[in-house]
C-alpha cells in the first residue's frame, strides 16, 4: 500500500470512532433526559394512640344445663309391664311413666293387711283381759302378778298393732312405686327400656330422663384472675349482674342471664372458676348440653387504646407487635400487651403512648427503619387516623 492510500485509511477509521463517540454522548443525553425521578415512599394508613374507657367485657364460654333433671329410676324389682308416655314428649309431674308387675307386691300388701287386723283382734282381747283384772283384783279374785300379766299383754298387743301397721304402709309404698311416676314436669328423653325388660331397684342406669326446659342454666368458665372484678361489680350491684349470649349461628339471643352464683374453688387445670347464669327459654332454642358463648360486663377498663385489627401482627415467639411511624416518617416497631378484642378491635393494655402513630394499612410495603408517607383518606373513614394526622402535620 502507497502513502496516499495509508493515510486515507486512517482518517476513515478515525472519522468512525468520533462518530461513535457523538451516538454515544446522545444516548446518554436521551437516558438523562427521559430517566424517571427517585421511587416515592410507600403510603400507609396510621391511627392515632389515644387513651380511652371502655366497658369491661369478658368472653366466657359455658355449657347449657337444664335447671331440673330426673333421672327415671325403678325403686322395686319387677318387668316392665307398659310404658306410659310418648317418648320425646312433654310430661307432668306426677305423671305416671312405667308400670312394673305388681301382682307380688299386691300379695304382700295383703298378707300385711291381714297381720294388722290379726294384731288387732290380739289387742283388743287384751284389752277386755285387763279391765276384767282390774274388777276381779279388788275382791281378790286373782293375784296381783296376773293383773300385772294381763297389763303388760295389753302393751305388748299395741306394739304389736304399730309394728305390723308400719309393716302394712311399707308394702303399700312398694306397691305404688310398681308404677313409676315423674318427679319433676318437663320434655322426656327416649325410653332406655322396652316392654317385658328386667329392672331392680339397685340399679344404676335409668330408664328415662326427664328435663325441665325453661328457664335454662349455662355453667361458664370465668377465668380467675377476673374473680376480684366479679366481686367488686356484684358488691356495687344492686340487681343481678347481666350476661348476653351468643348463639351458634351468630345471632345475639334476645334474652338476657342473670348470674345466680359462682364458686368459691378454681380448677386447677383450667385455672377457672364455674358462674352460673339463669335463663329464660321460652322457645327452648336452648338446649341441654351445648356449648354457648357468653359476655359478661365487670365494670369499666381504662387508659387503654383501641387498635384496628389490622394493626397488629405476632412475632415468632407469639408476641403481639405494631408497627409506629414517627415524626420523621421513620418506620419503627413496638412490642405491645393485648387484651382481646372490643367491637372488632383490639384492646391494648401496654407498649404504647398516647400520639403514637400506628401503621394501620400497608403494613406489607414496609420495614423498620424505612421511611413512608401518610396516605390521605376521608375523615369518615378513619376518625382518629390518617385524616387527623393530616391535620396535625398540615
Amino acid at each position: 500500500m502507497n502513502l496516499r492510500g495509508f493515510q486515507i485509511q486512517f482518517l476513515l477509521k478515525g472519522f468512525s470512532f468520533i462518530a461513535v463517540l457523538l451516538m454515544l454522548s446522545a444516548c446518554d443525553k436521551t437516558q438523562q433526559e427521559g430517566a424517571p425521578s427517585a421511587r416515592p415512599l410507600p403510603k400507609v394508613a396510621v391511627s392515632i394512640a389515644q387513651p380511652q374507657s371502655i366497658p369491661n367485657v369478658v368472653n366466657l364460654t359455658g355449657r347449657i344445663e337444664a335447671s331440673l333433671v330426673a333421672e327415671i329410676r325403678p325403686q322395686v324389682t319387677g318387668i316392665i309391664q307398659q310404658r306410659l308416655f310418648t317418648e320425646g314428649g312433654w310430661v307432668k309431674a306426677g305423671e305416671s311413666l312405667y308400670q312394673i308387675d305388681p301382682a307380688s307386691y299386691q300379695a304382700e300388701y295383703e298378707s300385711a293387711l291381714a297381720e294388722v287386723k290379726r294384731a288387732q283382734s290380739v289387742l283388743k282381747n287384751a284389752k277386755l283381759t285387763s279391765k276384767r283384772n282390774k274388777q276381779v283384783v279388788k275382791i281378790n279374785a286373782i293375784s296381783a302378778q296376773d293383773l300385772d300379766n294381763s297389763i303388760a299383754a295389753e302393751t305388748e298387743a299395741r306394739a304389736n298393732v304399730i309394728a305390723t301397721q308400719a309393716a302394712l304402709e311399707f308394702a303399700k309404698i312398694r306397691l305404688d312405686r310398681t308404677v313409676i311416676d315423674s318427679p319433676i314436669a318437663g320434655k322426656i328423653s327416649r325410653s332406655l327400656v322396652t316392654q317385658g325388660a328386667l329392672v331392680t331397684e339397685s340399679q344404676t342406669n335409668p330408664l328415662a330422663i326427664v328435663q325441665t326446659m325453661d328457664p335454662m342454666y349455662v355453667d361458664f368458665a370465668l377465668p380467675a384472675n377476673n374473680m376480684m372484678s366479679l366481686q367488686q361489680a356484684m358488691s356495687q350491684s344492686e340487681v343481678p349482674l347481666k350476661v348476653d349470649v351468643t348463639l351458634d349461628d351468630g345471632s345475639q339471643y334476645p334474652h338476657q342471664g342473670s348470674v345466680k352464683f359462682s364458686e368459691f374453688t378454681v380448677n386447677r387445670e383450667t385455672d377457672s372458676v364455674v358462674l352460673r347464669a339463669v335463663f329464660s327459654n321460652p322457645d327452648f332454642s336452648l338446649l341441654p348440653g351445648a356449648f354457648i358463648r357468653g359476655q359478661l360486663v365487670l365494670g369499666n377498663r381504662n387508659q387503654v387504646f383501641l387498635m384496628p385489627s389490622t394493626a397488629l401482627f405476632r412475632n415468632a415467639k407469639g408476641g403481639a407487635m405494631v408497627m409506629v411511624l414517627s415524626a420523621d416518617h421513620i418506620v419503627g416497631v413496638k412490642p405491645v400487651v393485648e387484651s382481646g378484642l372490643f367491637e372488632g378491635q383490639w384492646v391494648i393494655t401496654g407498649g404504647l403512648n398516647a400520639g403514637d402513630q400506628v401503621i394501620t394499612k400497608g403494613l406489607q410495603y414496609v420495614r423498620p427503619g424505612s421511611k413512608a408517607d401518610i396516605e390521605v383518606v376521608p375523615a369518615k373513614a378513619n376518625a382518629n387516623g390518617a385524616e387527623a394526622l393530616k391535620g396535625a402535620h398540615s
